[in-house]
């Protein structure tokens, strides 16, 4: 069974083989013996196709967030822990602004 979509420029249409009308934009599932009048038809049906995950490779959030800090330093005076540096920790940045 493969998945389409209705693309039509009409928008509703009622399809006997599937014994239902498909609304404009619907994705329907159509059984292998019926895919190939669909295909054949391009201007009113698309064939959805999987889609991949965003992010790649089938990687998760957290596995992104670990490759895209790998190499990186922390920016400004904020450290990774997200707080503030003691004193001793400041930057000669501060030092010179002051002056």
């Amino acid at each position: 069974m493969k998945k389409f979509q209705n693309v039509s420029p009409i928008g509703a249409l009622d399809i006997p083989a599937l014994n239902r009308v498909v609304e404009a934009g619907e994705k329907f599932d159509v059984p292998d013996d019926l895919v190939e009048y669909f295909d054949s038809q391009p201007s009113n049906f698309a064939e959805v196709t999987a889609s991949k995950p965003s992010r790649g490779r089938g990687k998760s959030k957290a596995a992104d967030a670990d490759e895209s800090a790998e190499g990186t330093e922390p920016h400004g005076d904020i450290h990774e822990t997200g707080q503030e540096p003691a004193e001793d920790e400041t930057s000669n940045d501060e030092e010179e602004a002051g002056r």
